[in-house]
């Protein structure tokens, strides 16, 4: 973290830590250019409670992103009493990531094209497993490239969340500020997904994922106090 940064709370209780990305080592794999290409991403959720899932704007505070750009940074100790998980090193390396059939960009497609990319996802599959797995059933935890959904795309209910539209019901969606706020749904992209995982005690929900995400332009900005986060799960 920052040289003088506070570990972040939510009602009065610290936040879970969940990981840490070092950009420096993700920089080559970033296609987007995004990414700032050095300093740290913090991520912090309510784990232990997970009483946030995304769809309720009062709840924003329950998680945290925060960047660390390089140069005057310092390890932070988590407050007592906080519950803390295994530490667990992973080493990034690209890979394919492809839409699902609800993802609004694949919407247009004429039917030959639907069916070349579907003929794409089945040999990808074969690779990586009948459920879209990494090799050998590891858990699937990604920077960046399109989520693998457990439920429908989130990107909407992300844009409406973070402008004040309680989505936890379809009354969110009928909200007149909705149809205006619509079309920034496209600019959202994928920031970090972290998939239940036993190694590290991670159970999200019913055996279900945390996805990170943020809009292109904060992205751009560095503006990672706007990210947002969103809990699927089965």
């Amino acid at each position: 973290m920052a040289a003088g940064a506070q570990w972040p709370c939510w009602l009065a209780e610290p936040l879970n830590f969940l990981a840490l990305i070092d950009l420096a080592e993700i920089s080559p794999f970033d296609d987007s250019g995004l990414l700032p290409p050095a300093g740290f991403l913090n991520f912090f959720y309510d784990a232990t409670g997970q009483g946030a899932w995304g769809f309720d704007p009062a709840q924003s505070a329950a998680w945290r992103v925060v960047y660390a750009p390089p140069g005057d940074v310092q390890p932070l100790s988590a407050p007592p009493g906080t519950e803390t998980f295994p530490a667990h090193g992973l080493r990034a390396a690209p890979t394919i990531t492809m839409p699902g059939w609800e993802e609004e960009t694949l919407a247009d497609l004429p039917r030959e094209d639907r069916d070349r990319i579907d003929g794409l996802d089945e040999a990808w599959r074969a690779v990586v497993g009948p459920a879209g797995e990494w090799p050998g059933g590891e858990p699937r935890h990604q920077v960046g490239g399109w989520p693998g959904l457990v439920q429908n795309p989130f990107w909407l209910e992300a844009q409406l969340a973070s402008n004040g539209i309680y989505v936890g019901n379809p009354d969110g969606y009928r909200d007149p500020r909705a149809e205006r706020l619509r079309a920034g749904a496209a600019s959202w992209r994928l920031l970090l997904q972290l998939d239940t995982d036993d190694d590290l005690g991670w159970m999200w929900g019913d055996v279900g994922r945390l996805y990170f995400t943020i809009r292109q332009e904060d992205l751009a900005a560095r503006d990672f106090g706007r990210a947002w986060m969103v809990l699927q799960c089965g």
